[in-house]
């Protein structure tokens, strides 16, 4: 093992020596890449790093599985959410405007020119879908999730229910009542 070893290593060095001088043989230059298997011979000697290379490799199957088992609940799941708000979830960027027809032209209070806007969670197709799932499933949120995962309606008070609005608008809030006692 050791002489093949050697002999790989004496190999690389001289390819590499003569890249080195000016060589035309340059895509011989790959082969330096053997270089990087000596740290392998280390695990050849040594019966715990062994032991954990047997273990990682027999671990690489269950994790398979698991992994597919996820892929098969966010497909359907995923089937489910493209039928159910596929398309729904767009929104104007003047919160009063419900349809995509009303979104035109400029807002009369702030001037702003209203645009139909995608959110960045979209449930348009099956991969898109997938996609959300998965930023929703773990749990990291890279958005402010609900403006991002409810369709846009709102409610008798023009306060848009997944968008921050002015507080004023809604109703206040009773506090709980107290216990008699």
């Amino acid at each position: 093992m050791s002489q093949v070893t050697s002999v790989v290593d004496m190999a690389v060095e001289i390819i590499d020596a003569n890249g080195a001088a000016g060589g035309s043989i340059s895509f011989l230059r790959t082969f330096r890449i053997f270089r990087a298997l000596r740290p392998l011979r280390i695990i050849s000697r040594s019966k715990g790093l062994k032991l954990v290379l047997q273990t990682v490799t027999r671990a690489i199957i269950p994790v398979m599985n698991t992994i597919l088992i996820a892929l098969a609940v966010f497909f359907v799941f995923g089937i489910m959410a493209v039928q159910l708000l596929g398309g729904r979830t767009a929104y104007c960027t003047d919160i009063t405007i419900e349809t995509k027809l009303g979104c035109q032209g400029v807002d009369p209070h702030s001037g702003e020119i209203r645009l139909w806007r995608q959110r960045q969670l979209t449930y348009g197709n099956i991969g898109d879908a997938m996609l959300s799932m998965f930023i929703l499933a773990s749990q990291v949120p890279p958005l402010s999730l609900p403006s991002y995962t409810c369709p846009c309606r709102t409610n008798a008070l023009h306060v848009h229910p997944c968008l921050p609005g002015p507080r004023s608008l809604l109703p206040p809030r009773r506090p709980w009542p107290r216990a008699p006692g």
